[in-house]
């Protein structure tokens, strides 16, 4: 069990490698991929619990804490982990035969994005999670332009943004590591706390530069425009998995800037500009939801809604600030994916018409669909009793303590309530119309799987709602393992005298 922690970045890079020499064999391909799906969940499940009484560390080549590449599990790592297992495997059910064949290796970019993501919520240290960065990227650009015969403008920006932030990431990264040191990420957020006079210019620079690089990769506002038109562009399904590339962003935030957000430490003030920037995210995105023409761009637009939110909770900085971030991501992540699905299936459904919400026809009443639908809108809404209203809650009262308690909680409140006005609306679009303007067309390619797929995500934020007691002490403690400075002292010491592994 002592290398279990490498098992969820090592995994679907053979996968990946492994389909990507099947080529065109699509039925070995879809075993594969099937195979890989499972392992990735029970590694994922194995090491939640592995994680369940204290966090581990990996130093890969025996090298002692913190020089080397080290691998570092926590409650917070552990659950994004298995959360990244369930999404993908779900995500991929419909797009193993309607996806996979409108181009090559379709599956093995799934795999290798899954590595990438992976790898970014273990890395220990700085630099490796660059490398996992640029791993989760790359296949997204494959990804993104996937089934298109020409890469549309939203992807290039997409591209060329992602680059950009790709140098700054190493430019921050090289300044932080000239005024600490030390590229460890639990010494490093040590060290930036408390660097001396000469150092402390650069430190604080490289800092800001890597919560500018990280907030572009959680998409806030004025760097997450890209957002909305880049998920419409992309396949509803590998839009799904690429909910998961915002919450590393999310991640980084966390773990980089979490312990000192209410502190006196210099990096308290990235959480004053991270509340701001969340909370006109929040107001942003809900407009934009409101405008949104594609049921796609409707639900990117509230994917800026969910990472603002989330953000926003962070930014009050705590312990109990950071287990309401993270208990808000986990739900945000199934709602908003279980809706990319139900775009898929609607556009399936639909055919040429697709999920644009001002075209006529809309879809007929089909096996619940429309049921789905407007739970899902429940969901993403916050309303009870779902899990949206527990995680609504545990932000409101985080942001209620903080000195812009009031203007905050009414941003998200006013966020909350566009976002489902938007989300009814586009349901009466598509759903509730005259059924005499209703297309009587036989369902699309995979419209069936698709549909299921969608409730299966749906269903697992059911149980998220359902064991949201056990949840909520399982995220409380992870909160104290990531937003408390103590821990995280008392983390660094003890790894610094551990023996390096024979």
């Amino acid at each position: 069990m002592s290398h279990l922690i490498a098992l969820p970045f090592v995994l679907p890079l053979l996968a990946g490698a492994v389909l990507v020499a099947l080529g065109e064999r699509a039925r070995a391909s879809r075993w594969v991929t099937g195979l890989a799906s499972i392992l990735g969940l029970v590694v994922a499940a194995l090491l939640l619990r592995q994680v369940h009484d204290s966090p581990i560390s990996y130093q890969l080549g025996s090298w002692p804490w913190p020089v080397g590449i080290e691998l570092y599990a926590d409650r917070t790592s552990a659950a994004l982990v298995l959360l990244s297992a369930v999404v993908a495997a779900v995500a991929t059910l419909p797009a193993v035969g309607y996806d996979a064949g409108r181009g090559r290796h379709f599956l093995a970019l799934l795999q290798f994005q899954l590595a990438g993501i992976n790898g970014s919520f273990l890395a220990g240290d700085l630099f490796n999670l660059f490398v996992c960065f640029e791993i989760l990227l790359i296949s997204s650009y494959a990804l993104l332009v996937h089934g298109h015969e020409r890469p549309p403008r939203a992807a290039i920006v997409y591209t060329v943004l992602n680059l950009t932030g790709s140098t700054l990431f190493l430019i921050g990264v090289a300044l932080v590591y000239g005024a600490t040191g030390t590229l460890n990420l639990a010494d490093v957020t040590a060290r930036l706390a408390d660097l001396p006079a000469d150092t402390r210019g650069f430190g604080l620079a490289g800092a800001w530069l890597l919560a500018l690089v990280f907030a572009l990769k959680s998409a806030l506002l004025p760097l997450g425009l890209w957002l909305p038109s880049t998920y419409a562009v992309a396949s509803p399904t590998v839009a799904a998995i690429f909910m998961l590339l915002t919450k590393v962003g999310v991640y980084a935030l966390m773990r980089l800037y979490g312990p000192w957000l209410d502190s006196s430490a210099p990096l308290a003030s990235v959480g004053q500009a991270l509340g701001v920037a969340a909370a006109a995210s929040a107001l942003v995105g809900a407009l934009l939801a409101l405008a949104s023409r594609s049921l796609r761009q409707l639900a990117g637009s509230l994917v800026l809604v969910s990472v603002a939110t989330a953000l926003m909770a962070l930014s009050a900085g705590g312990e109990r600030a950071a287990a309401a971030a993270l208990f808000y991501t986990l739900h945000s992540t199934l709602a908003a994916a279980s809706l990319f699905l139900v775009a898929a299936c609607v556009a399936r459904l639909r055919g040429k018409a697709g999920d644009d919400l001002t075209t006529s026809p809309p879809v007929t009443w089909r096996g619940g669909l429309v049921l789905l639908y407007f739970g899902i809108a429940v969901l993403v809404a916050g309303l009870p009793p779902l899990s949206g209203f527990i995680g609504k809650v545990g932000a409101l009262e985080v942001l209620a303590r903080t000195p812009n308690g009031a203007a905050l909680v009414g941003v998200l409140l006013t966020a909350s309530l566009l976002g489902l006005i938007a989300t009814v609306r586009a349901g009466n679009a598509l759903f509730l119309r005259s059924p005499a303007e209703a297309s009587r067309a036989p369902a699309g390619s995979g419209a069936r799987t698709t549909g299921g797929a969608a409730a299966l995500m749906f269903g697992l934020s059911v149980l998220l709602t359902v064991f949201a007691g056990p949840i909520r002490e399982w995220v409380d403690v992870a909160g104290t393992q990531i937003g408390s400075p103590r821990q995280l002292r008392s983390l660094s010491q003890a790894e610094l005298l551990e023996e390096p592994r024979p």
